[in-house]
């Protein structure tokens, strides 16, 4: 039996709920979702820079960190480290499971979505690093392709979310929205 200092909080494989599966998201999940929910949008926003001195390169140029391009490296760093603290406490104090009323495929999509995400939260970070001071080629034409898988998934996330809260009616929102006891 798990008492209080259980690290195992996650819900198993069976898709059983684990006993000690909390009910919601600590107040620090919920800020780093949003941070990094924030930091991504911004990479999207902001990508011009790194684009045009992306080019230069491309066009047999030096790579110069120019301050666009200082900008999109030091955003990607910060997604990827709040990337592994969140995945530590995911770990750690564990996550709630499916919301309420999630039948047939939506629980295992959900759960997809979510691994999909983590790994792109670090593998653009570490593909972009390694185009850019290292000089890989396959890794920025990978970096490229990852940026547009990264942003079908968070489409999907947030409509599995809005479905959710909309259609369900379960305030599945309200778990990134609250912090539970």
């Amino acid at each position: 039996l798990c008492v209080h200092a259980c690290k195992d909080r996650r819900a198993p494989i069976t898709g059983k709920e684990h006993p000690m599966t909390p009910k919601g998201y600590s107040a620090t999940q919920i800020a780093l979702h949003w941070i990094v929910a924030i930091l991504i949008l911004s990479q999207y926003l902001l990508a011009e820079g790194m684009e045009e001195a992306w080019e230069v390169v491309e066009d047999g140029g030096q790579a110069v960190t120019t301050t666009g391009a200082l900008i999109h490296i030091v955003i990607g760093a910060a997604v990827f480290l709040f990337a592994i603290w969140r995945l530590s406490l995911r770990f750690s104090r564990g996550a709630p499971g499916p919301a309420e009323g999630e039948t047939g495929l939506q629980a295992p999509i959900a759960k997809g979505t979510h691994l999909l995400l983590y790994l792109m939260m670090l593998g653009l970070p570490v593909g972009g690093a390694a185009a850019w001071f290292l000089g890989i080629e396959a890794a920025a034409e990978l970096h490229i392709v990852g940026k547009t898988v990264l942003m079908l998934l968070i489409v999907l996330h947030i409509l599995g979310a809005l479905y959710n809260q909309l259609f369900l009616k379960n305030r599945l929102i309200g778990r990134m929205m609250k912090a539970a006891d």
